[in-house]
């Protein structure tokens, strides 16, 4: 967030001209091609002289990408509609702050994103709906201190080379969080690029209607990684994760339809998932799709509040594994199941591990620890 918030600022209209605006079918004047206008004012704000700028309500258009300067705070009103090119920084970039506006990227391109903020420090993206098309509405190349809150993000399928995204993160990133975070469209909700490193992320309230993946990664750096009250749709997988390093995962308070969790091929440190809730009637298909499915790592996985029924059939569908397992009254979370079970298994490389069905309250996958 920006370190100092000017008392006074100007309005974008301080920086139009007689070109910048058209009349409209009663006369009055109203935003044209506003790209000179805000070229002005972000000239300005780079220079010092004005780094408040506010957009009021209405429509406006720009027609190049355009690069947002350090110290900006731009505060746009919640009916302001601005269709744009795409907003980017300079590395380095440092205190810059979007509130509000309905923002409609332009162009049916995959690998543009709407909002991307590279090596930026002190960034805050609050109180913005962000139509991205095949895009990505917020991309982070590197950055530290970056607050995405109060934000609706919505795409369109992407191509078969490139995924439409909600966030894409890359590089290294520290201190990012997520807030009050709503997706419809976006493929995958959030990305982890390849070789990115995630050293504090966090993301909590987190919904989608009907993303394909809540979070995909591949090649990835998870140093610390937490999410929270993820909810929603997941049409492939609600976690995708494989070839990644996961030093530590926590994700908590999990209610989704029919996506579930893949890890594959990961370097294991400590992952760790409570309070999963399962449903299906979203889609026919959903109920023959596992929870869980882990392959190529090893890894000792505890589970908590597991039916019998699933272990059962964890046991004919994974045989070269051995499965302990323990009996326990059940919690009242679950009062028409009088048993519940405890699940203990040790996995390596060469083994797999399916969860074929049912909801848990724990379940953990730790490296070198005993079952």
């Amino acid at each position: 967030m920006a370190d100092k918030v000017p008392v006074f600022g100007k309005s974008l209209y301080d920086y139009m001209t007689d070109e910048n605006k058209t009349k409209n079918e009663q006369g009055f004047e109203i935003p044209g091609d506003c790209t000179t206008a805000f070229e002005r004012a972000f000239d300005d704000a780079a220079k010092g002289n004005n780094t408040l700028l506010t957009i009021p309500a209405g429509d406006y258009a720009l027609y190049k990408p355009l690069c947002l300067p350090s110290g900006l705070f731009l505060d746009v009103h919640p009916h302001a509609e601005i269709a744009f090119e795409g907003f980017e920084t300079d590395e380095k970039a440092e205190n810059i702050r979007v509130r509000g506006g309905v923002w409609r990227l332009q162009g049916d391109a995959a690998d543009v994103c709407a909002f991307e903020f590279s090596d930026a420090h002190g960034i805050t993206l609050e109180n913005a709906k962000i139509y991205c098309g095949r895009g990505a509405a917020v991309g982070l190349c590197g950055g530290n201190d970056i607050r995405i809150e109060s934000c609706s993000f919505y795409g369109m399928p992407g191509t078969e080379d490139a995924a439409s995204a909600g966030i894409l993160l890359g590089g290294t990133l520290d201190d990012v969080s997520l807030e009050g975070i709503y997706s419809r469209g976006c493929d995958r909700l959030i990305e982890i690029t390849a070789n990115a490193c995630l050293e504090r992320f966090s993301a909590k309230n987190v919904t989608s209607d009907d993303c394909l993946y809540f979070l995909y990664g591949n090649h990835a750096d998870i140093q610390n990684a937490v999410l929270h009250d993820i909810s929603g749709c997941a049409h492939i997988d609600a976690v995708f994760l494989a070839d990644s390093k996961l030093e530590k995962l926590e994700m908590r308070g999990l209610d989704l339809y029919n996506g579930f969790f893949v890890f594959e091929r990961n370097e294991i440190g400590k992952v760790r998932l409570e309070r999963f809730r399962r449903r299906y009637d979203l889609d026919k298909n959903a109920a023959t799709k596992a929870t869980m499915y882990i392959s190529g790592q090893a890894c000792a996985i505890h589970a908590d509040i597991v039916s019998l029924d699933s272990i059962l059939r964890t046991g004919k569908l994974c045989p070269d594994i051995k499965l302990n397992a323990a009996r326990r009254s059940s919690p009242l979370i679950q009062p028409d199941t009088p048993f519940v079970y405890v699940l203990g298994v040790a996995l390596t490389s060469e083994n797999k591990y399916i969860m074929p069905s049912g909801s848990f309250d724990l379940f953990t996958m730790e490296k070198n620890a005993s079952v």
